[in-house]
């Protein structure tokens, strides 16, 4: 859905939850017993209209977990991606990044930056063995470099057919933002699922559920170009 029309909907959200408010501070202290007679009469609507403004109020200011803050996060998120892309020449140049990283990769694997090394861990003849160097998988190409990576997850067909995958082509899955808080608000997770070659057409990510908890795992998707797709 456009950006612009989901504030749009969001501000007549709110501008009725404020209404309700100016109703009850009318009701409650204002001579007129005009308002007070109308709730009087319609106790349920009125009911609803503030169980409604309520719930309003509790995800604008972030006490609930799902709100405007996590909404304009992600669009901020979305922001520092789209720069990044830019900086990388575009999406296609993305793509052709990820399908280079990809070339003669047969097995699946992960990869992640701490600095100045990069940790891979390798899943060779179904045993998990871990690197904590570039030289199995080298630089990564510029492209993808230039998205700043927190993770990489390559997957091949082999590895996406036994999920009920639809796609004959290997997908990179690259994380960007999120992280899971205990004692604080978690940051929203966004990342990027690449289709690395022909044969994904029909391809569709799935439902994260790495850590199963806010900020490690996501529940939606967008495409965003051809074969890329955003993950939230």
């Amino acid at each position: 859905m456009n950006q612009n029309l989901i504030m749009a909907i969001w501000l007549l959200i709110w501008a009725g939850a404020l209404m309700f408010a100016v109703r009850l501070f009318l009701a409650v202290f204002s001579s007129s017993p005009t308002i007070g007679g109308q709730i009087r009469r319609h106790p349920l609507a009125h009911t609803i209209w503030g169980v409604f403004s309520l719930i309003v109020f509790c995800m604008t200011f972030g006490l609930v977990p799902v709100g405007l803050d996590d909404w304009s996060e992600r669009r901020g998120q979305r922001k520092v991606v789209n720069e990044r892309v830019q900086s990388a020449g575009g999406w296609d140049a993305v793509r052709r990044g990820c399908e280079l990283l990809a070339t003669n990769k047969l097995e699946p694997f992960y990869w992640r930056p701490p600095s100045p090394r990069a940790e891979v861990t390798d899943y060779s003849s179904g045993v998990a063995r871990h690197y904590i160097t570039n030289i199995d998988y080298g630089p990564l190409p510029p492209a993808v470099a230039a998205l700043k990576p927190r993770e990489i997850r390559y997957y091949p067909p082999e590895i996406l057919r036994q999920s009920k995958a639809e796609s004959d082509a290997p997908v990179m899955h690259i994380r960007l933002f999120g992280g899971h808080s205990t004692g604080w608000r978690s940051q929203p997770y966004f990342g990027l699922e690449v289709v690395c070659g022909l044969g994904g057409e029909n391809y569709r990510p799935k439902k994260g559920n790495s850590g199963g908890v806010d900020g490690n795992s996501h529940s939606t998707f967008r495409k965003v170009a051809e074969g890329v797709f955003e993950i939230y």
